[in-house]
């Protein structure tokens, strides 16, 4: 029985729906980014729950994360498959004043509303806007802005004439010069455009395999890269040089990173969430988000039991970049007179750049025994690379990291292998801005699978309701493993 086939038997109510996608929510997110295959395996029950099951839906508690994260996830498949009935969803999310962000808005301009073919080109420009948009201020890639993008191409391929397909070839052909709109230099679209459109159908698959091909993990960056070298740092630097014989703090760090960025341009693509390659790009990490980052991390620290620690911790930074989250931590002990000894740090990030810069910096904090670089993805972690001692209380970070798409790691491998290595008494410290209710949801069902848990704090902002408009979504638990 499929997964939606399940949904729409369980679906006599919304109680019913929302105990449903309570228990199942990380499926439909495992869903979301499977093959055209898979999707079409599920497709006609897809179809049938939003046109059958529209009243239940929408009497759904939509303040619950989860309920948001699912009606964000069957828009896209409508959007992938250009369902008529997405119109359904629509009604849905206008009368519970539901916003999915700019870019279904996109998706929104060539799905509904359409009266005439030549609508489907006359809206190409703010289309485009509004992908880009998405991607500056929401999206953590280009990954889903180039796959509505691909939806939008392949809609009018399959249901539009060969004339409208050439147009829209066309535009596509002239504004990929257009600096306004970078995400069109996305090397799939360059492959979009060898595809033949003289035969829709065709054209329609290629298109799907294409799509297909953005989703699947084998292709993303952060698998590529795996380094098995036991410590990396770095050493011998203009930068090394700069932190000889000085008192490092997140502070200097942040004020060199500042200084440097006076003669740069400060452009950071992806708001930093794909790994690092070029120096510039840790000084601008710094320089545009670094203050927010230690002011998310301090907001949890204030609330954490450091009085209930009276032994030696191990740190696990989990996608540690530049060991921001771990240099706060340290500042943090420091400056507020709370002596706990760290018998060692784990370092946990992809990038090579950036975990032997955060060695560097970890390196001069007097609280810290020993630290560990492990240079992987989350989907190359293996056990040996983090197990934690079962008697040590383990405290761990996870920065700006939890609520990344599904796309670039298996959120319940994560987990599982976070429940198979870290046994004994762990603390989590997680927080990433609010982007959408979507990723927040992320959080939340990590959060939710240690089901013996003891919630510490958690506090959710979004603009204008906390210090200097940032925004956050924080929560701090401890659970027994």
């Amino acid at each position: 029985m499929t997964l939606f086939r399940r949904l729409i038997t369980s679906s006599t109510s919304d109680k019913s729906l929302d105990a449903f996608l309570s228990e199942n929510i990380q499926f439909f997110y495992e869903l979301h980014n499977s093959s055209i295959a898979n999707l079409n395996a599920e497709k006609d029950d897809i179809c049938e729950f939003i046109e059958t099951k529209r009243l239940i839906l929408e009497k759904l508690d939509f303040t619950k994360n989860t309920n948001k994260s699912f009606i964000s996830i069957i828009f896209d498949f409508s959007e992938r498959f250009g369902f008529l009935s997405i119109v359904n969803i629509e009604n849905t999310l206008r009368r519970n004043e539901l916003y999915l962000g700019k870019r279904r808005d996109a998706a929104k301009l060539y799905l509904l509303n359409i009266r005439n073919v030549s609508d489907y080109i006359n809206r190409f420009n703010d289309i485009c806007f509004l992908l880009q948009s998405s991607l500056e201020e929401e999206e953590d890639s280009d990954k889903d802005v180039v796959t509505t993008f691909l939806n939008y191409y392949a809609k009018v391929v399959r249901d539009t004439s060969i004339e409208y397909s050439e147009s829209l070839k066309n535009n596509l052909v002239a504004k990929r010069s257009c600096v306004a709109f970078d995400f069109l230099q996305s090397p799939y679209l360059s492959q979009l455009l060898e595809i033949d459109i003289t035969n829709p159908e065709s054209a329609y698959q290629s298109i799907q395999r294409l799509i297909d091909k953005i989703n699947d993990r084998q292709y993303r960056l952060l698998d590529a890269v795996t380094i098995d070298i036991e410590y990396l740092i770095e050493a011998n630097t203009d930068y090394s040089r700069l932190l000889e014989n000085v008192e490092i703090s997140f502070n200097l760090i942040r004020d060199i990173a500042v200084d440097k960025c006076r003669r740069i341009d400060t452009h950071l693509p992806g708001r930093g969430v794909t790994p690092l390659i070029e120096e510039n790009e840790l000084y601008i990490y710094l320089y545009r988000y670094g203050k927010m980052h230690k002011a998310k991390l301090e907001s949890c620290f204030y609330k954490f039991p450091f009085v209930e620690i009276n032994q030696p911790i191990e740190v696990i930074d989990w996608g540690c970049g530049q060991g921001l989250a771990s240099m706060v931590l340290c500042d943090f002990l420091k400056s507020n007179d709370i002596e706990i000894h760290i018998s060692k740090i784990t370092l946990i990030e992809p990038s090579h750049l950036s975990i032997k810069r955060a060695a560097l910096h970890i390196r001069a904090c007097p609280s810290v025994q020993t630290t560990i670089t492990v240079c992987k993805s989350f989907e190359s972690l293996e056990l040996k690379d983090v197990c934690a001692g079962a008697n040590a209380i383990k405290i761990h970070l996870f920065s700006n990291v939890l609520d990344i798409d599904e796309n670039y790691y298996s959120q319940n491998n994560l987990i599982e292998l976070i429940k198979r290595s870290q046994k004994g008494i762990n603390y989590f410290i997680c927080c990433s801005p609010y982007i959408t209710d979507f990723k927040t949801n992320r959080i939340d069902n990590f959060v939710r699978s240690f089901r013996d848990r003891e919630m510490i704090f958690s506090e959710d902002n979004q603009v204008g309701e906390w210090t200097n408009n940032w925004t956050r979504v924080v929560r701090v638990f401890k659970a027994s493993l």
